[in-house]
């Protein structure tokens, strides 16, 4: 059972920036403030210096827990793929391109860590296994239309 999770946009998200009255941080408290009792009883501290020494320790411990799930929750990346990022790199076409756009090919491109296949275009006719690099992203739109009855 995971705790502290929440859905948005159909992803996971690590908790709403910093909190710090939650499960995790409750148990987290309990545990250190029990265990630093045991230790300051053992030491043979008065009773309201282990209260006190109990209570801050398992303050500090929520106050750490809380900035770590922070800083994690800020560790999270949208994993978008950005097309623009495309420009500037070198792929090999394995379907011939015609001349002036009349015919276009596909090329397995890496951008960001990840290998996509884009539609490519050229000014020049381009055979089978050619090594191109992108130059520019040139966005058309795609008009549907649908048959009349």
């Amino acid at each position: 059972m995971v705790l502290d999770m929440n859905i948005v946009n159909g992803r996971d998200v690590v908790g709403d920036g910093f909190q710090f009255f939650n499960f995790r941080n409750i148990i987290a408290f309990f545990t250190i403030f029990g265990w630093s009792w045991l230790i300051c009883l053992d030491n043979g501290y008065s009773n309201m210096r282990t209260i006190i020494s109990s209570s801050v320790a398992g303050l500090a411990t929520m106050i750490l827990t809380s900035f770590v799930f922070y800083w994690i929750s800020k560790l999270a990346e949208s994993g978008t793929l950005r097309t623009e990022n495309a420009v500037g790199i070198v792929g090999v076409i394995y379907v011939s391109i015609a001349a002036n756009g009349s015919k276009t090919g596909k090329a397995p491109l890496k951008t960001q860590g990840i290998l996509q296949e884009l539609e490519v275009i050229t000014d020049t006719d381009l055979e089978t296994v050619s090594l191109i690099k992108v130059i520019a992203l040139i966005i058309k739109p795609i008009n549907l239309k649908q048959k009349q009855k």
